[in-house]
C-alpha cells in the first residue's frame, strides 16, 4: 500500500511511503505471528471480539465488553495492557465500534469460515477422485477386491461403489 492512497487529491507527492500490510487475523501470516507474542495476543483478542459480536448479533453491551476483557485477562491475552488500560479499551470499543463495523467484522469472519470450508470440501472431493482412480487402475491390472482391500485399507463396500 502507499500512504498517498489514503489521501484525496491529485497533487504531486514529495514524499512517498510504501507499506506492507499483514493480515493478523486468526490463522493468517503464522510465520510472522510466531515471532511476536504481542501480535499473537492481539490476533486472539480480535478473534474473541468477533466471537462476542457474532453472539450478540452485532452490538455489544458494556457488560459484555467487561466480560470479554476479563476473559482475555484470565487467558493471558494482552493481560498487562488490559489491566492497565481496560477502562479506556471498553470506552473506545463501546463508543467507536459502529454497527457497520460490527457487520464488517462478522462478514469477514463468515468469509473466512466459508473459504476454509470450501477448501476442505475441495480437498475431500479431490481425495475421493484420486482414490477412485487408484481402485480403477488396480482393477484394470487384474487385482481382485480382497487384494485391493489389503493394499488400500478400503472396505469391499467402498471398493464396489467406486
Amino acid at each position: 500500500m502507499q500512504l498517498s492512497d489514503s489521501f484525496r487529491g491529485k497533487g504531486k507527492n514529495d514524499l512517498q511511503l510504501n507499506l506492507t500490510v499483514y493480515n493478523i487475523n486468526k490463522g493468517r501470516n503464522q510465520e510472522i505471528m510466531k515471532h511476536c507474542r504481542t501480535l499473537q495476543e492481539y490476533s486472539r483478542f480480535g478473534a474473541k471480539m468477533r466471537e462476542y459480536i457474532r453472539k450478540a448479533s452485532g452490538t455489544l453491551t458494556e457488560k459484555e465488553l467487561d466480560t470479554l476483557l476479563q476473559e482475555c485477562i484470565d487467558e493471558d491475552i494482552l493481560a498487562d495492557f488490559l489491566k492497565a488500560h481496560g477502562t479506556e479499551v471498553i470506552s473506545m470499543l463501546f463508543t467507536e465500534m459502529t454497527e457497520e463495523e460490527a457487520r464488517d467484522l462478522a462478514r469477514e469472519d463468515g468469509y473466512d469460515r466459508g473459504h476454509k470450508a470450501g477448501i476442505e470440501e475441495g480437498t475431500s472431493i479431490g481425495e475421493a477422485s484420486a482414490c477412485k482412480r487408484i481402485v480403477c487402475n488396480l482393477k484394470a491390472k487384474g487385482m481382485d477386491t480382497d487384494e485391493i482391500m489389503e493394499v488400500t485399507g478400503l472396505t469391499a463396500e467402498e471398493i464396489q461403489k467406486m
